[in-house]
């Protein structure tokens, strides 16, 4: 796949269909490859596999990624239609701006800290060095215990 100011740039895989075809392109060429990076650190796998280049770039202009909430489905809805929605095949179905994508993923952190969250055991009173905390060695707040200085 080259133009004729030679081979696009950047890795492959993340690369956005209009710079596998040559066309015109903007800055969504780089929301399109934070999608597929979200997609990987999430699922574990991305979002189109092939055996070439070629292979990824047909599949890329062609074909609709399975959703992410079916691969993992405590990723959630929010994120799912997000990620889904920055990796669309034509750049103006994608997201106007990564709000909505930053915004999901704040909600999905929020509601996954809320669900496992363990007991606190830092508390303040420690040095500079560990940012004013300090935690016992049991994970407990005991008096002549902390951190060792760096």
């Amino acid at each position: 796949m080259t133009s004729p100011w030679g081979p696009p740039p950047g890795t492959f895989r993340y690369m956005a269909p209009e710079l596998h075809l040559a066309e015109a392109y903007d800055g969504k060429v780089d929301q399109y490859a934070l999608a597929v990076t979200v997609y990987e650190l999430l699922s574990g796998q991305p979002p189109f596999e092939g055996s070439t280049s070629a292979v990824i770039a047909v599949k890329q202009s062609t074909q609709t990624p399975v959703p992410l909430d079916e691969l993992m489905p405590s990723v959630g809805d929010l994120v799912a239609k997000a990620v889904q929605r920055a990796l669309a095949r034509k750049p103006d179905e994608r997201l106007c701006n990564l709000r909505l994508l930053r915004e999901s993923g704040a909600e999905w952190t929020r509601k996954r800290r809320r669900r496992s969250r363990p007991p606190k055991p830092w508390i303040r009173g420690g040095d500079e060095a560990t940012g004013g905390y300090r935690i016992s060695e049991h994970g407990t707040s005991t008096s002549g215990s902390h951190l060792p200085r760096v």
